[in-house]
């Protein structure tokens, strides 16, 4: 292993952090163990523990990546972003003046920041222009959605296993037997393309 690092720092046509490659052999030895096991650098370690704690800091929008644009499918209730007047379908070109390269996290990753600082995005809006200036604060996501389908028949999505998920199902549960009226006939629950995240919870 030290030969070959050596070997690939000395020769290899770019430059690599050491650090970077052990984190990469690293991931090599994870993923020969099973189809389950994962390293996460720091950075995607980070990214877990606040998909799963179900806050962060940001404007509180969900995104979408269509032909190297990022396009916001909708911003969340009550977030900043909604505040500031941010819709469905608008475009983020520019944070902060920098424009928005191909490569989507980088540019969500600027996004995010201290509460109480101030983030200027540069949108496109169907052909007009506009920088929205959005002043970050705490955002709750939820992991849980429901519908009521035909003949009393609930609809729960579990997105993935947050801190607050089993408060969030009773929630829903509670809001579908309200809408129909009474107890349920069926209920399907949606746990397609689940991440996983907390074992307590699941």
């Amino acid at each position: 292993f030290s030969q070959a690092l050596s070997i690939i720092q000395a020769r290899y046509v770019d430059e690599r952090e050491p650090e970077a490659l052990v984190y990469d052999a690293i991931a090599g030895l994870t993923q020969g163990l099973d189809d389950h096991s994962v390293f996460l650098d720091p950075d995607r370690y980070r990214e877990l523990l606040e998909q799963t704690s179900g806050e962060y800091y940001g404007v509180g929008i969900t995104v979408t990546v269509q032909d190297g644009r990022i396009v916001i499918t909708a911003p969340l209730e009550g977030s900043p972003a909604e505040e500031a007047g941010i819709l469905p379908g608008d475009v983020i070109v520019s944070v902060d003046g920098v424009p928005v390269e191909e490569a989507a996290e980088p540019a969500l990753e600027r996004i995010r920041g201290a509460r109480g600082t101030v983030v200027v995005l540069g949108l496109l809006r169907g052909e007009d222009s506009l920088d929205l200036a959005v002043r970050r604060d705490q955002v709750r996501t939820r992991s849980v959605a429901t519908a009521l389908l035909e003949e009393r028949v609930g609809w729960l999505r579990i997105e993935r296993f947050q801190k607050r998920t089993v408060d969030e199902v009773s929630e829903g549960l509670a809001a579908l037997r309200k809408e129909a009226g009474g107890p349920l006939a069926g209920l399907i629950v949606d746990v397609r393309d689940n991440p996983g995240g907390y074992l307590s919870q699941a």
